[in-house]
């Protein structure tokens, strides 16, 4: 048995949206489920959703804003965690997982109960985004508070937590408790084919300059 067959892993991989569709999250989901399905033995635990609360949340958020101008920040809600809570805990019963690795999901395992070890990845946290990303611009004190909370519990749950820049990395490690030492900066990679990377390759060869067209999901948040 070779060295990565021993180290071969059984992976829970979950997300809110659907990994195996390149438009979850930008693309993001797929290309890290597919690069740590190349070593290990990965299950998708996604799309996780409560239709009903969800509705509920949003219309809160609406009404917020049209009576207060304040914006609730349902994503990251103790409502929808608590709610997604029962239905994640029983899709990580369901195999034998050696770690659950959770992509942008604070929601997801910030209210669950399990012993099996938890790799939080992100992009940015509540507090360093405040005021700077629209979903979290103009949030009341009380959802602010609220989401600040279920973020600090999800980074309690977890064994590692991983963000690609050192910004992201500052903000935990400086606004959030018990999180030093669990804190890793990995970059995510393209998310782009190796046919993609090819092509790239070939180009940087050419001396006339090289012209990039960048096409993006979702450019403002």
């Amino acid at each position: 048995m070779d060295y990565i067959s021993a180290m071969k892993l059984k992976i829970g991989f979950l997300t809110a949206l659907d990994p195996c569709n390149k438009h979850s999250w930008s693309g993001t989901f797929y290309h890290m489920f597919k690069a740590l399905s190349e070593l290990h033995d990965v299950t998708p635990l996604g799309p996780i959703d409560d239709p009903w609360i969800s509705y509920l949340l949003r219309l809160k958020n609406q009404i917020s804003l049209r009576l207060f101008k304040k914006r609730f920040d349902w994503r990251h809600s103790e409502a929808i965690s608590k709610a997604f809570a029962p239905f994640v805990e029983k899709l990580i019963q369901s195999d034998n997982f050696d770690v659950i690795i959770a992509p942008a999901g604070v929601a997801l395992i910030a209210n669950i109960k399990t012993s099996i070890p938890i790799i939080y990845i992100g992009d940015r946290t509540v507090r360093g985004a405040l005021d700077y990303h629209q979903q979290l611009s103009n949030l009341s004190v009380a959802s602010y508070k609220q989401s600040s909370n279920i973020e600090q519990k999800a980074f309690d749950q977890s064994l590692m937590i991983s963000f690609p820049s050192h910004w992201a990395v500052n903000s935990v490690e400086r606004d959030y408790t018990n999180t030093r030492g669990k804190v890793v900066k990995l970059a995510f990679g393209s998310n782009v084919e190796n046919e993609a990377i090819y092509l790239l390759e070939k180009a940087r060869k050419i001396k006339s300059p090289l012209q990039l067209l960048f096409v993006g999901v979702n450019w403002e948040g």
